[in-house]
């Protein structure tokens, strides 16, 4: 279940950078599931940083600046997953050790290292 949820909001995250919207708080609160047919959605779209969910350094550029970028998305997005899969806060660092399924690790490890461009870049690399 948490796999197909894991690809849902990878889904949902790369038709939203389609659009060239990157959700700037996106973290597992700000998710919801439709129970009647298990759909995915982000809520609290309105902006906002949580500790840990963002590169440090980056911090000023989506505050004050133009917002989150696609590289920013990207890393929010694993930190989310990590976050799904682990039922933990990111807000110091990811062991990737905490995560037994593979493909999940790789997913969070492209988003954590840039290994891939964007969110849509993932998606196509794992099929999602």
């Amino acid at each position: 279940m948490l796999l197909d949820i894991t690809f849902k909001i990878i889904r949902l995250a790369a038709d939203l950078e389609r659009h060239k919207f990157y959700h700037e708080d996106l973290k597992c609160t700000n998710i919801i599931r439709r129970h009647a047919d298990g759909e995915i959605f982000f809520i609290d779209l309105g902006g906002g940083l949580t500790r840990g969910m963002y590169r440090e350094e980056r911090e000023s550029v989506i505050r004050y600046g133009d917002g989150p970028d696609a590289t920013d998305a990207l890393f929010t997005l694993g930190r989310t997953l990590w976050e799904l899969w682990t039922a933990d806060s990111p807000w110091k660092d990811v062991p990737l050790d905490l995560i037994k399924d593979e493909t999940v690790r790789s997913i969070i490890m492209d988003c954590e290292q840039g290994n891939v461009e964007s969110i849509h870049c993932l998606s196509e690399k794992f099929s999602v």
